[in-house]
């Protein structure tokens, strides 16, 4: 793409109303940019992402930001995701964010990964059993960081377990 297309997309998107049309935008056209315009959106990208006001669109912008940021912005960005993530009320919403989110946060040490999923896990807890299972089958990727392998297996189990725990809890009532 020529330096001049580059530059007049890039004016063009400046225009969008719409902060996360201009973020996926820049985030579309980062490949393409030279250093001096690809740093440029990149620092204000994750600034227009979050004043987005919905945490849906607010944690898709942020992370699709994300293969375009250096340490330390990158995981500061995806901290800031997935909180806007967990935030979303809707079930399939925020199980498909955390999807997307999912394989970013795999990529962490366990010693940086940790602490994201027990605020997170403490906070899924809070919502449906339905809800909590579909959430933590988009995170098997994050068990297995923090568990290997067989973290994911005896997950399982254990879920397995507890909803036959309260499947005959609920059979024997009156």
């Amino acid at each position: 793409m020529p330096e001049a297309l580059k530059g007049e997309a890039l004016r063009i998107s400046r225009s969008f109303e719409s902060e996360l049309l201009k973020v996926w935008t820049w985030s579309a056209l980062a490949f393409f940019l030279s250093e001096k315009f690809r740093t440029e959106i990149l620092q204000e990208a994750p600034e227009l992402a979050r004043s987005i006001e919905s945490d849906s669109s607010r944690a898709g912008a942020l992370t699709i930001i994300l293969p375009h940021l250096a340490e330390p912005n990158r995981s500061a960005v995806l901290s800031e995701a997935l909180q806007a993530a967990r935030d979303i009320e809707s079930d399939f919403p925020r199980t498909r964010a955390l999807e997307v989110i999912s394989p970013y946060l795999a990529q962490l040490s366990p010693a940086k990964l940790y602490p994201l999923w027990c605020h997170t896990l403490h906070f899924l807890a809070h919502r449906t059993r339905s809800a909590l299972v579909a959430d933590l089958r988009t995170l098997w990727p994050v068990i297995e960081v923090l568990g290997g392998p067989n973290a994911i297996s005896e997950t399982a189990r254990e879920i397995y377990e507890i909803g036959d725990w309260w499947e005959n809890d609920i059979s024997q009532r009156p």
